[in-house]
């Protein structure tokens, strides 16, 4: 015996409000899901793609809904199917939204959701029932109950809140506890979105994400809102799971980057969660690598201290040390060669706005020794995160390499710092490197 899954609201339509494109009974409802007006339309077209052309039968307050399709001839010859309704030609063909509405399930989605906005009550919406049969105060879609439409009603709760949550709660954000880490499910207004590939500590709610017509969301938009609702709206408990993952190296969405607005914790409950970290982890006053603790992203460790400043190790140790290279004096001939670099270079006439800025502030220079004895140095500058004034970092040698080398590698840090900090290769260092060179050479020759 054949069997269909009922899906019913009681509630006035028309066919045209409901397969016309763009007509929607919910935009601009906060209370409600749709608002785009073109779900339940796209949404049969895909069950069609799938099912050999065959529409699930409809029901508009006592008229029957019938699609079929009439094969017909393009311009080049080519053939495609032209879809009709009640054998009015819907004004699409059976392709249309076939790339943004790829499987069947997304018209029981649509459905569903339709009849949830119509006002029903979540549990009355679905049955199995024998025969298409519906009153007239109903709009009913009738499913056939095949493998598809089994699994879809047995794991509804993968894919709609509304039966554990209220209406009220479903229309705000929030996020959803789990017993551990898993793949992120996303929701919309307690209708299933999007699953990310990556792990996350709770799965989330959002009542005002962008999504787009076939109600999906970039990654990009739904971390964004993961970021917003944990820190914006101070959810405590959360943001203790956060630091202690961010502390204990564990990659999630919610610690993918660090949240700048996390301070505002400072006065609700996240300061002591930091706080225990000094005993839990082994923080202290010097820098992590010296305390022998788990080293966090810097980005992380600059919001923490912002929040814990009695945290921060690494304010005044240089990232030579944090890197952990031991810190040497520096050679008196070092510093003289770096000296007369500097101030020969900031006298040069460089045609660069970057140039001046630099050419005010003299950097910081730090010698340390290199485990494999090898010459090089790197620039931190102005875009050093974890260090009051910007660096130069020479790295040598237990004989500290008194020959061209460390002088070469000096002199290219020192024109990283008179570039703003730009890039090796790019326009901007290359331009101010070769002047500074040029204006080196003349100077010194």
């Amino acid at each position: 015996m054949t069997k269909f899954l009922k899906i019913t609201s009681v509630s006035k339509t028309s066919i045209e409000d409901l397969f016309t494109l763009g007509v929607s009974t919910s935009r601009g409802h906060e209370d409600k899901i749709g608002q785009f007006g073109s779900g339940t339309l796209l949404g049969t077209l895909a069950w069609m793609r799938s099912h050999d052309k065959t529409a699930p039968l409809f029901s508009v307050n006592g008229r029957l809904v019938e699609f079929r399709c009439v094969e017909r001839t393009k311009g080049d010859g080519e053939k495609f199917d032209q879809v009709l309704i009640n054998g009015t030609p819907a004004g699409v063909c059976l392709e249309y939204g076939i790339k943004d509405w790829p499987t069947p399930e997304l018209g029981l989605r649509e459905w569903i959701s339709n009849a949830i906005d119509a006002g029903q009550h979540f549990d009355l919406i679905l049955s199995v029932v024998s025969e298409p049969a519906a009153n007239v105060d109903e709009v009913a879609v009738f499913v056939p109950y095949n493998d598809i439409a089994k699994e879809y009603h047995k794991n509804l709760g993968q894919y709609f809140l509304f039966g554990k949550y209220s209406h009220t709660s479903l229309m705000n954000d929030f996020h959803i506890q789990k017993e551990k880490p898993s793949k992120c499910r996303i929701f919309r207004r307690g209708v299933f979105v999007r699953e990310l590939e990556k792990e996350s500590l709770c799965d989330y709610n959002f009542a005002h994400m962008s999504i787009t017509e076939c109600r999906t969301a970039s990654s990009d938009a739904i971390e964004s809102n993961i970021g917003y609702h944990c820190w914006y709206n101070r959810c405590e408990e959360l943001g203790k799971k956060i630091v202690e993952a961010v502390v204990s190296g564990k990659k999630y969405v919610e610690t993918i980057e660090p949240y700048a607005n996390c301070v505002a914790y400072t006065y609700s409950g996240l300061k002591s969660a930091i706080d225990e970290l000094v005993g839990k982890w082994g923080f202290s006053t010097l820098s992590f690598p010296m305390a022998n603790t788990t080293i966090i992203p810097e980005g992380w460790y600059q919001v923490f201290v912002k929040t814990a400043p009695d945290l921060d190790g690494l304010r005044g140790i240089c990232a030579a040390e944090r890197l952990k290279m031991k810190i040497v004096p520096t050679p008196e001939w070092i510093e003289r060669f770096y000296d007369l670099c500097f101030e020969t270079m900031r006298n040069l006439e460089v045609s660069s706005v970057a140039y001046e800025n630099a050419k005010r502030t003299k950097p910081k220079l730090v010698c340390c020794e290199h485990q494999d004895g090898s010459t090089n140095g790197f620039y931190k500058g102005l875009y050093s995160r974890l260090n009051i004034v910007p660096e130069i970092s020479i790295r040598v040698d237990e004989d500290f390499m008194s020959d061209g080398e460390t002088k070469t590698i000096i002199i290219h840090e020192l024109c990283h710092h008179f570039s703003n900090g730009a890039d090796d290769g790019s326009a901007l260092f290359e331009k101010v490197a070769h002047e500074i060179i040029r204006g080196l050479f003349e100077v010194l020759a």
